[in-house]
């Protein structure tokens, strides 16, 4: 049985995001991303009914996945909750027509880029103080969702 149930963002759900996207220090509006023909809020939860403990924000440009932000509550980590949302959204965008999948992590963040690297990115270069808030380094990760040439 899989850790989480899946699905878009509801407009029910906003304030829930919103919190767990303070917690997690982003500083999105998922309210402005619902409004982006060109983004998608994908949640999980434990249940059905229940409120989403984890969340991801992604961009399609062209033919390319951005994983912008993913996120889980600190009561659901390390319950296999990110790597059940993150490979859905993996096989949405691979069912959608996306050929590679695009993501920037910070480089401290060592659980991230594990969880990254166990679906399958890898690391393709770093880009030096990314980030403006501390000025850290930002890690680039891919993955390829669709095989080149006859299945």
């Amino acid at each position: 049985m899989s850790p989480c149930l899946v699905t878009p963002l509801e407009r029910a759900d906003l304030e829930r995001v919103r919190s767990l996207a303070a917690i997690s220090g982003s500083g999105f509006d998922p309210a402005a991303e619902l409004e982006r023909p060109w983004a998608r809020i994908w949640v999980a939860r434990a249940a059905l009914a229940l409120p989403p403990v984890a969340w991801a924000l992604t961009w399609r440009a062209a033919d390319e996945l951005h994983l912008l932000d993913l996120a889980v509550a600190p009561e659901a980590r390390r319950a296999g909750v990110g790597r059940c949302l993150l490979t859905h959204v993996v096989d949405a965008a691979r069912e959608d027509g996306a050929a590679v999948a695009l993501l920037e992590v910070r480089a401290s963040n060592a659980p991230a880029i594990g969880l990254y690297r166990s679906v399958g990115f890898s690391e393709t270069s770093v880009r030096r103080a990314y980030y403006s808030d501390n000025g850290e380094d930002a890690v680039v990760m891919r993955r390829r969702l669709l095989r080149e040439g006859p299945a």
